[in-house]
């Protein structure tokens, strides 16, 4: 029988789950102990007709179908109900809006939506007559009980990186000693990078809603403008407590969970789009939903590690594609097709380091490239913290140097500073002045393009990682990618390795991501968070 461990049980961990279990796979679902999940706090809202330009997704129909015929499945089996299918509301925000819709999206009209007119008889939005929602609470609540009865969920914090292992034969957990033949990653969107699929999500986006009081409402309609207001989905509340739910705010920059006053702010301010009645405030929540830039959820097994698979980026349409995505996932599983769709080629380690550094530095941080090079990492920095932000770009070579200032000249950046010396030289003088940066990021070995002979050596690479150790503020990272292919490049790797584990001993957080877990040549990325 095929054993498959899921690391995440929300929204798609479960419905992997599920169709796993159904697939007759015996499945095990593995959920962190502590944090809230954007599942958590999802409205679980199935909206037809979505975006600034009001328009029905072209799988919508499918999803749709599958969505219900999968969550009428389930109710089956845990004997709960999970589905309602009430119309929601969508209001124009604009006369503008109202138009384009009434002259692009006419056909849609009768079956799939009813206009909304005012006492006037003036159109002022649509009423989209197959929306649903799925009471999320109870499904993930429903879906752990199931395997927690017959002993296959387990609580345990799991760091990708270090905590899993891949055999030919198959995939272990090694602190929980729980093995299979398949792993799958579920988790949403994380703060730390998962190195097997990384920099997946690509976008992800917090959130805050606030659930609230309006005694005198009545409508139990869903309604968008802009926001949306839902009654409680969840079986906790009182069904004639009128509570109710708007969401959400929009953050790529903020990825912390924590809740925050502007959030309640700006959703009061919404809150008047759709109610002048009083509102009691009951509660707040704060999640990072986990998108992609292209608006894709990923659905795949790794490229090379056939024992590990991912289904993620479902970001806010989970409730409806999280069924569908999951069939074709499990399909291709018995067709023993690789991907649900093809994969992207796998990342190198230096796009991985800077969607590390990227999730940590804010606009206005200070940066440091110990290893300036070409300028693509000292670009990239500057990006980063932004014309307020200030960067140190250091270099030994000065080629190196020469080719940077070209580069940030035709970029237009003018916040980073040129240091042509030995980096540990730099960092150490840095940490002299009581100066501290948010991020560092160390390219070791030769310039590409430059002197092969030319290379970083181990003794500066040491001090330099010494000093930048204690250049980080709290929160800090820094990541150096060794390659150990060139003459003196393993021997350099090792004196990092050596530093990493001095480091992890005192308490800096280290993860160590090879290139290849079967080239001992390949370069490694290591990453010191402070």
């Amino acid at each position: 029988m095929n054993k498959s461990i899921i690391i995440g049980q929300g929204i798609a961990g479960s419905t992997l789950a599920w169709e796993l279990h159904w697939a007759g796979h015996e499945v095990h679902l593995v959920e962190r102990k502590e944090g809230q999940s954007a599942s958590r706090v999802a409205a679980g809202l199935i909206t037809p007709i979505t975006g600034k330009r009001l328009t029905k997704a072209a799988d919508f129909d499918e999803a749709n179908r599958v969505a219900e015929e999968f969550y009428g499945k389930v109710e089956a089996t845990i004997g709960t109900t999970l589905q309602e299918k009430r119309a929601a509301l969508r209001y124009f925000e604009s006369d503008s809006e109202r138009d384009t819709f009434l002259e692009e999206r006419a056909e849609l009209i009768g079956e799939e939506i009813e206009l909304l007119r005012n006492d006037r008889q003036q159109v002022i939005g649509i009423r989209m007559l197959k929306a649903a929602r799925l009471r999320v609470q109870d499904y993930l609540e429903g879906t752990q009980r199931y395997f927690q009865e017959r002993g296959q969920y387990h609580e345990a914090n799991v760091d990708a990186g270090s905590d899993i292992e891949v055999r030919a034969d198959g995939v272990s957990i090694r602190h929980i000693k729980l093995d299979g033949t398949r792993l799958f990653f579920c988790q949403g969107y994380q703060s730390q990078q998962n190195p097997w699929f990384p920099g997946i999500p690509d976008a992800p986006v917090r959130g805050e809603t606030l659930t609230v009081t309006i005694p005198s409402r009545e409508t139990k309609d869903v309604v968008h403008q802009g926001y949306w207001l839902a009654p409680i989905a969840a079986k906790v509340a009182d069904r004639n407590n009128r509570t109710y739910v708007i969401g959400a705010t929009y953050d790529r920059d903020n990825l912390g969970e924590t809740i925050t006053a502007s959030g309640r702010e700006e959703l009061l301010a919404a809150l008047k789009r759709f109610t002048e009645e009083e509102v009691v405030v009951i509660g707040q929540a704060s999640a990072v939903r986990a998108t992609t830039r292209g608006g894709q959820a990923i659905a795949m097994m790794h490229p090379e590690y056939s024992q590990l698979g991912i289904m993620n980026g479902l970001g806010s349409k989970g409730s409806l594609m999280a069924p569908l995505i999951a069939k074709k996932l499990v399909e291709s599983l018995s067709q023993k097709a690789a991907n649900v769709r093809e994969p992207s080629k796998p990342k190198a380690l230096t796009k991985l380091a800077h969607t590390i550094v990227g999730r940590t530095l804010r606009a206005g941080d200070t940066a440091l490239d110990g290893t300036a090079g070409n300028g693509n990492d000292t670009i990239f920095l500057a990006k980063s913290v932004g014309s307020q932000g200030r960067v140190l770009a250091v270099d030994n070579q000065s080629e190196a140097i020469e080719s940077t200032k070209t580069r940030l000249h035709a970029e237009g950046i003018e916040n980073v500073e040129l240091y042509e010396e030995d980096h540990s030289v730099v960092l150490r003088r840095q940490v002299q002045a009581n100066e501290s940066v948010q991020a560092i990021m160390l390219n070791l070995g030769y310039r590409p393009g430059g002197d092969k002979l030319w290379t970083t050596k181990p003794e500066t690479t040491t001090a330099a990682l010494e000093a930048g150790i204690e250049l980080l503020s709290k929160g800090g990272v820094m990541t150096v990618v060794a390659y150990r292919g060139h003459p003196g490049g393993k021997t350099e790797a090792e004196a990092v390795q050596q530093q990493a584990q001095k480091h992890a001993a005192a308490g800096i957080k280290v993860d160590i991501i090879p290139g290849s877990e079967d080239n001992e040549e390949s370069p490694v990325l290591y990453v010191f968070r402070k």
